[in-house]
């Protein structure tokens, strides 16, 4: 299986305690399932040490927190621009200022 290609998945983006400003990510090979800790940045593709498959870098894409699930940046415009969602966030935003005018008097 070596030299052969496949790409992997990035998640857990994390800023490095020890480094200046570096962000760590975790890159699981998508055809072991591997998981590597890399640099966020300055790499295109790795080989994988587990099935020695060379790995080509994905784009990241944010995690949602209860499901796992991978978010495609397009979706969430999707939903910023669902006039139904606007009015949620509208009516939650108002309650919030009915609270601190509330607490003001």
């Amino acid at each position: 299986m070596k030299n052969e290609e496949t790409t992997c998945t990035l998640s857990n983006k994390r800023k490095c305690i020890n480094e200046n400003g570096h962000y760590v990510v975790k890159a699981t090979c998508d055809s072991c399932q591997h998981e590597h800790s890399l640099t966020f940045s300055g790499w295109a593709a790795f080989c994988c040490q587990s099935c020695g498959r060379m790995m080509s870098r994905t784009p990241y894409r944010v995690r949602a927190r209860n499901e796992g699930v991978p978010i495609d940046p397009s979706i969430v415009e999707e939903m910023i621009n669902d006039p139904d969602i606007q009015a949620e966030i509208q009516r939650r935003l108002d309650q919030l200022l009915e609270v601190e005018e509330a607490n003001d008097v």
